[in-house]
């Protein structure tokens, strides 16, 4: 599954968290923008940034980032949207609010270790 086959709720929703991450790390690496650089060939461009302002429209706080994403089902995209955050925070060193949310995703959507990491 890539990117672009999310559906547009599951693309929102990451877009939220990847907003969130970046957040709770307080850096932005040039590292992490490479990262980001990859989500956004992958989504294309435009899609990503109309995305980004619908998602930052749409889910304001962190409390209405976390209720969206509990409503995520497909686990094909819980393994690709945890698996594209874990890729951005391990861009640096995983700071104590990264690692929380990664933990509070894998809890939530019931992903096992192995399944997480891949």
């Amino acid at each position: 599954m890539t990117l672009k086959e999310l559906t547009r709720d599951e693309q929102l929703v990451l877009l939220a968290l990847v907003r969130l991450m970046i957040q709770q790390d307080g850096q932005f690496s040039a590292e992490e923008a490479a990262e980001l650089q990859t989500i956004t060939d992958e989504l294309g461009e435009e899609d990503f940034w109309s995305l980004a302002q619908q998602a930052a429209e749409k889910m304001q706080d962190e409390a209405a980032i976390r209720h969206h994403a509990e409503r995520v089902t497909r686990p094909a995209a819980h393994a690709l949207i945890y698996g594209t955050l874990f890729d951005l925070a391990a861009q640096g060193s995983i700071v104590s609010d990264e690692g929380a949310l990664l933990e509070w995703l894998q809890s939530v959507w019931q992903l096992e270790a192995a399944t997480a990491a891949d």
